[in-house]
């Protein structure tokens, strides 16, 4: 008997799964990283926000309704003169700073000016212009090592102490855990690390 329930279960569940169709596929793999979901334009579709390695830039993916993902933006023109805003990888989405407008925090390489042996890595957030707009600029950063790895575990936690302050957490490489707290507008500061 419990064989015949099993098979009946196993035989429900494979029936279930030809009946499922793909809607989206996030993509995945070695040309693209770091997938943050959130809605940055506040018009209350959602948005898959990430990395695409082959084209450099960020892309943003927003739900078109019944079952439709659509490219809606692609960072195709910023750029900073060192730090290299368009290939960071964004691990966090949310509004640090409380100004209404959409923070994606992100991790990223800045090379040396003079040795181009040497680069520095560089946690930074970069926000919307406005509130009606997906996040394109360079908005804060703060350089946490250099010749390191990159990725590190990046996240936007709960107000930690309670003071009404969001903080970034950054598990890096040479500082070990890290946390800056929200000090104003685009404005955060190291407060702790391991």
């Amino acid at each position: 008997m419990r064989k015949l329930i099993l098979a009946v279960a196993a035989l429900a569940a494979m029936l279930n799964a030809t009946n499922m169709r793909r809607i989206i596929q996030i993509p995945s793999g070695p040309y693209y990283d770091g997938v943050v979901c959130c809605d940055s334009d506040h018009d209350s579709l959602p948005e898959v926000y990430f990395l695409n390695i082959a084209s450099a830039c960020h892309e943003v993916w927003e739900f078109e309704g019944w079952n439709r993902f659509g490219l809606v933006f692609e960072d195709t023109a910023f750029q900073h003169p060192y730090i290299r805003v368009r290939t960071a990888i964004p691990f966090a989405a949310g509004d640090i700073d409380n100004d209404g407008l959409t923070d994606i925090v992100c991790i990223t390489v800045e090379p040396d000016s003079i040795d181009p042996d040497k680069f520095y890595r560089d946690v930074i957030t970069i926000e919307s212009p406005d509130s009606l707009s997906y996040p394109s600029r360079l908005s804060w950063y703060y350089r946490y090592g250099d010749n390191g790895t990159i990725p590190c575990p990046t996240y936007y936690p709960p107000d930690l102490d309670g003071d009404g302050h969001m903080e970034i957490f950054c598990g890096t490489p040479t500082m070990g855990a890290a946390i800056w707290e929200n000090t104003g507008n685009d404005q955060n500061e190291l407060v702790w690390h391991s």
